[in-house]
């Protein structure tokens, strides 16, 4: 009788503990449908607590890096950004386009030669890829998400950093 007692509770509490994960799981997923969809409506500071918290509950090291150093670019805290670049920038599984936005870290922190070079990074990308990105064109989302990031923009963003590294900035607009 002993026993089976034991057996039972043991089994209710597996049951409690499997039940749990599942619907954390399922948090995890909807938290994070919830975080993108803040982000796409430019509501940065939100989407930024939800990824934060999602990244701390993560057993995945990084998984959200690249999101949370994209929100931070889009804050007051924009200085937060570049370890978090840094970092998705070593993942296998970001998209190439974190140069692009690792340039824009090092930029704002002033770190003009490590900026031009993300750059250089993003631009070379764009031409090993073949991928040619024009405003009239840009009738998918990919490519309107990239029309801000054309080679001409990122070249002007270059000149910037060319010019604040030399201390001519005067003729040029800083823009962040």
């Amino acid at each position: 009788m002993k026993t089976s007692i034991t057996l039972s509770l043991a089994f209710i509490l597996s049951f409690n503990i499997f039940s749990t994960n599942a619907c954390g799981l399922f948090n995890e997923k909807k938290a994070q449908k919830e975080a993108v969809n803040l982000f796409k409506g430019h509501n940065y500071e939100k989407a930024l607590a939800l990824f934060l918290k999602l990244d701390s509950a993560s057993t995945t090291v990084g998984k959200y890096d690249y999101m949370i150093g994209m929100c931070y670019l889009s804050t007051p805290s924009k200085h937060k950004a570049l370890s978090y670049l840094l970092s998705a920038s070593s993942q296998d599984e970001t998209s190439f386009v974190v140069n692009y936005y690792l340039g824009r870290a090092y930029q704002i922190e002033n770190r003009f030669e490590e900026a031009i070079a993300a750059y250089n990074a993003y631009l070379k990308s764009l031409e090993v890829a073949g991928i040619k990105f024009k405003e009239e064109k840009a009738s998918n989302e990919a490519n309107k998400l990239h029309v801000e990031k054309t080679p001409e923009i990122v070249n002007s963003l270059i000149s910037q950093c060319v010019a604040m590294k030399t201390g001519n900035n005067n003729s040029v607009g800083i823009n962040y």
